[in-house]
């Protein structure tokens, strides 16, 4: 038998060789500073309702409009490694993540010369939420329930009031606790200042986020591209040439059309190149009867030196102009013109800010008669409104408390991209980047499983303040004021509601066979 030897899968050379290509490549991979993503789901779904349009096709934005959005984010809010917030003139800026904490969570993941921890969003947050806080990292597809988009600015589970944010409290206890039944684990051994940053941190991407949406939302709309009314001219102009042809074929004015209409059609293609898949096939409809041929002849002569003209002087629309010889170094007149051009966004920056300094948590009473979950009578009057017409929980969490009253629910992240009859769009949009929709089911009560808490205050903030972003409402209360008779909820019914949810995992029907297996314990 011939003499062994140390198993190895690759030669010395060849190992080598492996090792400095993977060091290469970590290292190329490391020159490339980070970007954020484009919304670029959200840009199609504008573009469909504002423009009639689908990706590519004429009546999307231009790629200048485009880039300009970019420009203008980057400009107020930076880049992944170099983040910042836009000082916004009537702000409590105090009240918003200071650049410290988000500099600590941005960026590459390293210790500065202090040994403090940098790149902390990209450390713990990135694989499931993304670079671009769109809750669709290289994790997120595998992952049930998905990962939280930022970028619409809605938050679940919060002590504040539907439709504000949530308070600083809100986040730093998420970010501890983690979310039961979720992939979101509890960061609660994260030093006090890194919890802080990666708080401040999803601030920002958030109003990043938002101010993105309402950018795409304000070209789609607002914008007038002369090529929108250019490129559906041309087309009617093409099929009028066709219709006239069929009539008299012979007359040299129309002979010329399809050669000026071509150089017309390459300029529109100049423009934007999607016109390409567009350009119209020859028609194979009947020829039909047209009076006094000549005088249309002479119509589209005049039109398509009309469409001539406005073609050769198209000026694309702009949002944001970055037009200096060398931008690195700009003059003081083009530093002055894209201020003047900023301004509007920064208005609508401060939109999307603002709400960020202004919540506040809704304050909890204490329980009227003090909160005895033990209390029967508390626990059964909880019931009966389980059941009745105000509460009417049972009409999504199940007559069993299943969460089987509805099935067919999407919460607002997946339901976006969801159209009513229209499964097709769905596929656009996973094509474009979203994440396939998954339907939202309602809380199996049973299970003593609540996703935003399971203390009596935590309740009580999903009872009095709904969820935001799913299809919780939130329950109709009594105010000062209202007549007798009126159908709301009193505290004193809250609190025995409450009651009731938290005795539900604890009645036997949730746990099936206890009963038998206590009884096998004592004939042991």
């Amino acid at each position: 038998m011939s003499a062994t030897r140390p198993f190895s899968f690759l030669s010395r050379p060849l190992s080598i060789a492996c090792c400095a290509a993977l060091l290469a490549a970590l290292a190329g991979c490391q020159s490339e500073p980070a970007q954020f993503k484009q919304n670029a789901p959200y840009k199609l779904k504008m573009e469909r309702a504002n423009m009639g349009g689908d990706e590519g096709s004429p009546t999307a934005l231009s790629a200048a409009v485009t880039d300009d959005i970019g420009n203008i984010l980057e400009a107020l809010f930076g880049t992944p490694d170099h983040p910042k917030l836009p000082a916004v003139e009537g702000l409590e800026m105090e009240k918003l993540p200071n650049l410290r904490d988000l500099q600590a969570a941005a960026g590459r993941v390293l210790s500065d010369h202090t040994g403090a921890a940098q790149g902390l969003y990209r450390e713990h947050c990135v694989h499931c939420h993304g670079i671009s806080g769109d809750g669709n990292g290289p994790t997120a597809a595998f992952l049930n329930p998905y990962p939280r988009d930022y970028r619409m600015g809605l938050y679940k589970f919060k002590s504040s009031k539907k439709g504000e944010k949530p308070t600083d409290d809100d986040l730093r206890r998420i970010l501890n606790n983690g979310v039961p039944g979720t992939a979101m684990p509890s960061f609660a051994l994260l030093p006090e200042a890194e919890i802080t940053a990666l708080m401040g941190y999803v601030k920002y991407l958030s109003m990043r986020g938002e101010l993105e949406r309402r950018l795409l939302a304000y070209a789609t709309q607002e914008l007038t591209d002369p090529f929108d009314t250019l490129y559906p001219q041309y087309i009617s102009l093409s099929e009028e040439h066709q219709k006239l042809t069929a009539a008299d074929g012979n007359d040299a004015t129309l002979k010329a059309v399809p050669g000026r209409l071509k150089t017309v059609y390459n300029e529109l293609y100049n423009i934007r190149a999607s016109a390409k898949k567009f350009a119209p096939a020859k028609s194979e409809e009947e020829p039909e009867q047209i009076d006094d041929v000549p005088a249309k002849i002479k119509e589209l002569d005049e039109a398509v030196t009309q469409l001539e003209a406005d073609v050769k002087s198209y000026k694309p629309p702009r949002m944001y102009e970055l037009a200096a010889a060398n931008p690195g170094s700009p003059t003081e007149p083009e530093k002055t013109q894209w201020k003047e051009q900023l301004q509007p966004y920064l208005d609508l920056a401060k939109e999307v800010m603002e709400p960020w300094t202004t919540t506040t948590s809704v304050a909890v009473p204490e329980p009227p008669h003090g909160l005895d979950s033990s209390d029967q009578e508390s626990i059964a009057r909880g019931r009966a409104l389980f059941y009745g017409p105000i509460a009417n929980c049972f009409s999504c969490h199940g007559e069993s408390q299943l969460g089987d009253g509805q099935r067919d629910f999407y919460d607002d992240w997946s339901g976006e991209w969801v159209e009513k009859g229209k499964p097709e769009a769905t596929d656009l949009y996973v094509a474009a980047g979203a994440l396939p929709p998954r339907n939202l089911f309602p809380r199996n009560l049973r299970l003593g499983l609540y996703r935003g808490g399971r203390r009596p205050v935590d309740l009580y903030w999903r009872l009095i303040n709904g969820i935001d972003g799913a299809q919780m409402p939130a329950v109709p209360m009594l105010t000062e004021g209202d007549p007798p008779g009126t159908k709301k909820l009193s505290q004193e019914d809250l609190w025995d509601l409450i009651n009731y949810v938290r005795s539900l995992p604890y009645e036997s029907i949730s746990e099936p066979g206890r009963e038998e297996q206590q009884a096998l314990k004592e004939l042991q």
